[in-house]
């Protein structure tokens, strides 16, 4: 019921603020495996949760890291960090 929904959102919330961190640091840092790993979770676990438009994204973002293709991704960014913030208050709400 309620109790697990709030459970799974509070786990969400505290796992993708990590995988965000670090796809930041690996796309800084230049690692594509990294980038690509933490794009993937954040694609599957966005998705399984209803975020499908900041799910899309991080797929894309992980189809440019296994191309090793992360100078692609730079750009995307800013429009991906605004994504992921509508979707941490848009789950807040629930909690």
């Amino acid at each position: 019921g309620e109790n697990i929904l709030k459970k799974v959102v509070s786990l969400y919330l505290d796992s993708s603020l990590k995988l965000m961190q670090g796809l930041r640091e690996a796309l800084d840092g230049k690692n594509g495996e990294a980038f690509t790993r933490a794009a993937h979770t954040l694609k599957s676990s966005s998705a399984y949760l209803g975020a499908l438009n900041f799910s899309g994204m991080c797929k894309e973002l992980e189809l440019l890291g296994r191309a090793g293709a992360l100078e692609g991704a730079a750009p995307r960014r800013a429009a991906l960090d605004a994504e992921y913030e509508r979707v941490r208050e848009a789950l807040a709400k629930l909690l």
